[in-house]
């Protein structure tokens, strides 16, 4: 598994991030429909966990955690798992450096890392901090002071960077903008988690909230242009496909 893609280089106006995605698990029969309604797929295929990583001069921040390997929920049969901590070292990021992890949602495979992170702040929206599952809740309660909670109508995180709460998915679900050289990058996670969401524009099997989804992604694909290229989502196989490491501009390439 090749498990690191560099989305973006740095760029020479502030500012100056680099962004990651670091797929650290696969798993090789999912349910399909939950993470895209789509006829033309099989009811089982493959999908990849991954965390993503924004790095700046004196910002490292993470967009969500994942998880270990002993973390994985039951009914998930994990066929590739690599540790968190090792796959960062790989893009020179050590736990310590982390200054900011942003929580996109309270699902167990988006947050059971963050104890690797003590010095992090922790960014969640207030409905997900309300709700969070008893083990979270423990951990956030402990790390009160470095706690943030973003209302509903989002908060930056730093220069270029900001937390949009939709309430999809799960209550208090966000995903995350970023600037780099004048463009927006978003990070769908899972509001729609497969490249092929945006591609097809299919939502997750979601029926309730399905209208709700389909307008967020049309307000995403016009924050960025139209170009589905600068919108990453968490569970796509190809996020780290391809070279180890390859800039955004071949990001469009390495799809099948």
């Amino acid at each position: 598994m090749n498990v690191i893609s560099a989305l973006a280089v740095v760029s020479s106006i502030a500012p100056s991030y680099e962004l990651y995605s670091v797929c650290f698990a696969r798993v090789e029969s999912a349910p399909a429909r939950a993470f895209i309604v789509d006829p033309e797929l099989p009811k089982r295929i493959p999908v990849t966990f991954a965390i993503h990583v924004i790095q700046g001069a004196d910002r490292t921040v993470l967009i969500d955690t994942g998880f270990e390997r002993h973390q994985v929920a039951a009914g998930w049969k994990l066929t590739e798992h690599q540790s968190i901590v090792e796959l960062l070292r790989k893009i020179d990021v050590q736990t310590d450096d982390v200054t900011d992890v942003i929580l996109t949602h309270a699902h167990w495979d988006h947050w059971q890392g963050l104890g690797h992170f003590p010095r992090a702040s922790i960014w969640l929206s207030k409905r997900m901090a309300s709700g969070a599952p008893p083990r979270l809740a423990s951990m956030l309660r402990k790390r009160s002071q470095q706690v943030q909670r973003i209302g509903g109508d989002g908060s930056d995180i730093a220069p270029g960077i900001r937390a949009v709460p939709v309430g999809l998915h799960t209550p208090g679900f966000q995903y995350v903008e970023v600037r780099v050289d004048g463009k927006l990058w978003i990070f769908s996670s899972d509001l729609a988690p497969l490249y092929r969401n945006f591609d097809r524009l299919r939502p997750p099997g979601q029926p309730a909230s399905a209208r709700r989804t389909m307008k967020w992604m049309a307000t995403i694909l016009e924050r960025v242009d139209g170009d589905a290229q600068r919108i990453t989502p968490s569970h796509d196989p190809q996020l780290c496909r391809g070279q180890t490491t390859f800039q955004h501009k071949l990001l469009r390439r390495e799809r099948e």
